[in-house]
């Protein structure tokens, strides 16, 4: 005797419509003056991200990630890297020679001399910008901003947009390397599904990028191209 299995499937009409939206988006629009208070055109390595508003006392704890910083042609690919507090950060060598990995930036840090196809990591725990060398090549720079969120955005040709973010009321932040970051003083409140326009241009003002630095042991690049 043969027996037939027959299923039944029953899609409900509202299931064929579009997902709910997870989260909202903030747009806006950034001006970066120079030291004589002009736009700067075309800057570089700005970035604006969110910080969550929390009940007093209590601080927001973002998901970490994990993410590189390659060491290539004697250089570190990306210069700039923001990342959550807690993540960590790979430096994988490329090259054929020898790299350093290290920070004089308190907490400072050194992940030795290591050869080609080796990657040593480190986990970023503190919240600050971390200027980054190394030992042997003076002309490698890369900084690390560590932040307490998970939602930020680089700013592109004067605006900027920061997508699935969940509802909620949250600060904003804007940040370049080595500048003072501005912190503005109007939340904003993220609705799911929705855009929110920030009403003015967030403005910052630009230093020159610091990259002139001695050796781990605080003398000169002498020996070492």
């Amino acid at each position: 005797m043969r027996y037939v299995l027959i299923a039944m499937l029953v899609v409900m009409p509202w299931t064929l419509t579009r997902a709910a939206p997870s989260g909202g988006t903030v747009t806006g629009r950034v001006i970066v003056m120079g030291d004589d208070h002009a736009p700067v055109a075309n800057p570089q390595y700005v970035y604006v991200y969110l910080v969550p508003v929390t009940k007093r006392g209590k601080r927001y704890r973002p998901r970490p990630v994990q993410t590189t910083i390659d060491q290539k042609d004697k250089q570190f690919s990306p210069h700039v890297r923001v990342v959550p507090i807690g993540s960590t950060i790979a430096f994988p060598n490329l090259d054929r020679i020898e790299h350093n990995v290290f920070s004089p930036i308190a907490p400072s840090f050194d992940l030795g001399r290591y050869g080609s196809k080796e990657s040593r990591s480190r986990k970023f725990d503190d919240e600050v910008q971390f200027d980054i060398y190394c030992d042997i090549h003076r002309d490698m720079w890369a900084k690390v901003k560590v932040i307490p969120s998970e939602w930020f955005a680089p700013v592109d040709r004067g605006s900027f947009s920061i997508t699935d973010v969940p509802p909620g009321t949250y600060q904003v932040h804007l940040w370049m390397p080595d500048s003072r970051e501005v912190i503005e003083d109007d939340l904003v409140t993220v609705e799911s599904g929705k855009t929110i326009a920030l009403a003015h241009a967030l403005k910052i003002r630009a230093v020159p990028l610091q990259t002139n630095h001695t050796r781990k042991d605080g003398s000169a690049y002498k020996l070492y191209p």
